[in-house]
């Protein structure tokens, strides 16, 4: 067992633009593509909250990088998609589903990740065959104990997460997930679901399959206390969560104001005892907007 499970160290995309990206509409239900906003708005609000997250971060001890994203991307402040690290110095990027997300991938960035990290994956040019990965998007990932659990989607393929999994040495558990009224896969699993050290959240009510429902729950319950979300809870970001380590390694809860204030006093006196505080700020124009919330923002650097 690896106990690496979080990080104290982070990177966020401070955008050049921002707006709802209609290449990816089609798939993420809770971008609003109906408000009219003028784009330089939605830029400075979110630049705003950016600022706000890495502040309340950096509070805590979590050391953040902020990086310039381009002006071709406006899904730029979610790097986790297109690239992940993890340790012994390891790097992967992935296959993007929508085309302009794949111009994320900056020389500038790639740069700064590749001085750091010398052992590369690159499953990009999956991309080019129609198969698609999405990162820690489409990945929930237990990486204290090498297991990643991932929702079945247009964005998130079998054949490539079994590539992934066995060149990176994880358990991979698959499972199809459908949302009312018509449904829809969930776009990305870290909608549904965080996993801690020895905590997880899960959305059980988006696994309609009764055996996969139950194999998620029995897999994660053998190394995890378990918190049970609600739809309702998954629509408000309660799931995209993360753990991250700061000062004297303490280990933390980040998620928006939004997800906070949709958990239960009870779900949050259980997460309170694995956590010393449930770090959060409001990220509404981007949970509006983009269609994610705080763990879409953070690239993880191991």
């Amino acid at each position: 067992m690896n106990d690496r499970q979080s990080t104290d160290h982070i990177l966020l995309i401070e955008p050049k633009v921002f707006f709802t990206n209609p290449e990816t509409a089609a798939t993420n239900p809770y971008q609003n593509m109906e408000a009219a906003v003028a784009p330089a708005e939605l830029l400075v609000r979110v630049r705003e909250e950016i600022h706000g997250f890495a502040e309340a971060l950096r509070h805590y001890g979590i050391k953040v990088t902020l990086m310039p994203g381009s002006k071709k991307c406006p899904d730029h402040i979610f790097p986790g998609n297109w690239v992940s690290t993890h340790p012994e110095k390891t790097l992967v990027y992935y296959p993007m589903m929508a085309k302009n997300r794949r111009a994320e991938r900056t020389k500038e960035i790639c740069a700064f990740l590749e001085n750091h990290y010398t052992k590369i994956y690159d499953y990009a040019p999956l991309a080019e065959k129609g198969t698609f990965l999405e990162g820690t998007g489409s990945f929930a990932l237990d990486r204290a104990h090498r297991v990643a659990y991932m929702g079945i989607s247009q964005r998130s393929h079998v054949a490539a997460a079994e590539q992934w999994a066995k060149e990176l040495d994880y358990e991979l558990v698959t499972f199809r997930t459908a949302l009312p009224p018509d449904n829809m896969p969930v776009y990305h699993t870290d909608l549904l679901m965080f996993i801690g050290y020895d905590i997880a959240a899960v959305c059980f009510e988006a696994i309609p399959d009764e055996k996969e429902r139950e194999a998620v729950r029995v897999r994660l319950s053998d190394t995890h206390d378990l918190v049970d979300l609600s739809l309702e809870q998954m629509h408000n970001m309660c799931g995209n969560a993360l753990e991250l380590r700061g000062d004297g390694g303490i280990a933390h809860l980040v998620m928006s104001t939004r997800a906070y204030q949709a958990l239960t006093k009870a779900q949050k006196q259980k997460l309170l005892r694995r956590y010393v505080e449930i770090i959060h700020t409001p990220l509404d124009t981007i949970e509006e907007f983009g269609g994610g919330s705080a763990r879409c923002l953070i690239l993880e650097l191991f």
